[in-house]
């Protein structure tokens, strides 16, 4: 009788030693699980961030070709401005020019009508 008491000791032992297996089996099956969620969860957060940083390099170097092609167009505006400014000075130089031959052309006209008069004043004196 004593040695199936300790047989029956024995095995009460024995199933609470496989339930306390089995709950550290199951509480490190969870922990796992959740250790590979975590995991997964970080290395999407990692790549989101790659992401984020290429696209915020893509944005400012957006930014610095856009900012570089304002500048440019910002010099060719000057530029041009520059050359109508010319084109101006120019045709107010050719303006006066022509007013200055129109004057000196009437003036010699003036001059030959009255050398003209002159003459005739002239002849009709003799």
């Amino acid at each position: 009788k004593r040695s199936q008491d300790k047989l029956v000791a024995c095995r009460e032992q024995d199933n609470k030693c496989k339930q306390v297996k089995n709950k550290a089996k199951q509480k490190c099956d969870q922990m796992l699980e959740r250790h590979s969620r975590s995991k997964a969860a970080l290395d999407e957060a990692q790549k989101q961030l790659r992401a984020k940083r290429e696209a915020e390099g893509a944005a400012i170097q957006e930014e610095h070709q856009a900012r570089e092609e304002f500048n440019r167009f910002e010099r060719q505006l000057h530029y041009a401005k520059m050359s109508v400014e010319e084109l101006r000075e120019a045709e107010r130089a050719l303006n006066t020019k022509k007013a200055e031959k129109e004057s000196n052309r009437n003036q010699k006209s003036r001059e030959v009508d009255k050398a003209k008069r002159e003459v005739e004043k002239k002849d009709a004196d003799l």
